[in-house]
């Protein structure tokens, strides 16, 4: 399995990348096309993981929040997952951050960042009717 881990360089690229969030994220509970995208998608780090024909085939971003860096939008594709596709936009993320990393993980994702170093602080806001959980993590310099 071949992955490339980048920030998508074309417009189909970047078609891909909404495409997946949104079918991931948005689609199974019912929520509008353009619910996947918030106000900060022009001052966000985005990655997407390619498969070796150039499919997006998991998704990612990290934001400057009042509090840290916010970590959003985190999906990869049914196909794809457990098998290290999301740990690896994980960490593409994490290595442009230092101090706080948080983020509002979905219960069933909670051991998988749990796996990653963060730590559950307490209740999270639902998102589309989806209870959440805040998560934080502290990354050093040094990529610790």
């Amino acid at each position: 399995m071949k992955l490339e881990v980048r920030v998508p360089a074309t417009q189909r690229e970047w078609e891909m990348y909404y495409e997946l969030r949104y079918a991931v994220l948005r689609a199974p509970f019912g929520a509008a096309p353009g619910s996947e995208r918030d106000e900060h998608e022009a001052t966000a780090v985005h990655r997407a993981a390619f498969d070796e024909n150039g499919v997006v085939v998991g998704v990612g971003r990290i934001h400057p929040a009042p509090d840290g860096r916010q970590v959003r939008y985190m999906a990869v594709a049914e196909a794809w997952r457990g098998k290290g596709v999301g740990a690896q936009i994980l960490r593409a993320l994490e290595e442009t951050a230092t101090g706080k990393i948080f983020l509002n993980a979905r219960e069933r994702a909670v051991p998988f960042y749990e796996r990653h170093g963060y730590r559950v602080t307490g209740p999270a806001p639902a998102v589309v009717g989806v209870p959440h959980f805040r998560m934080e993590k502290i990354i050093h310099n040094d990529g610790e």
